[in-house]
């Protein structure tokens, strides 16, 4: 029997996190959310999640302090992380990259089925980070969001 996979809800927004959380739930994931990085983070040394799905902007951009700490964590610095966000700023993108996101998806420009679709991907081990893509320079696959805001 397959292991179910786990996946990690950081977002301050507690009604889209709860709404994420209760999709993926019902699509078979164990789920389990935190509300900030520092609950992130510990959550994450806890139970090492087989992905994380992170908002940037949580606590005011505590979100990328996260993602840090778990690249610099040798039990967490693997794990696939997607940015799901409402930012389509190029900064946060490219910052994003530089930390070996897997996936960047824009909130409100993405359905739930397309969520589970590019989540069940990542799950799968379909999906390289960012910057990594078919040996192309950091950002290759970053540039396809970043025109979406300038």
């Amino acid at each position: 029997m397959a292991k179910v996979a786990t996946i990690l809800i950081v977002d301050d927004m507690a009604i889209l996190r709860e709404l994420i959380a209760a999709g993926l739930t019902a699509a078979g994931y164990v789920v389990r959310t935190a509300g900030g990085a520092r609950e992130a983070l510990e959550s994450a040394r806890t139970e090492t999640p087989t992905l994380v799905l992170l908002e940037p902007a949580t606590g005011g951009g505590e979100g990328l302090k996260f993602l840090k700490a778990m690249r610099a964590h040798p039990m967490l610095t693997g794990v696939p992380v997607m940015v799901l966000t409402a930012s389509a700023d190029r900064p946060v993108i490219l910052a994003a990259a530089k930390l070996r996101v897997h996936d960047y998806i824009l909130k409100g420009r993405s359905s739930m089925q397309n969520l589970l679709e590019r989540v069940e991907r990542c799950v799968r081990g379909e999906l390289l980070p960012l910057g990594m893509v078919a040996g192309a320079g950091l950002g290759a696959r970053a540039a396809q969001v970043a025109p979406l805001r300038k």
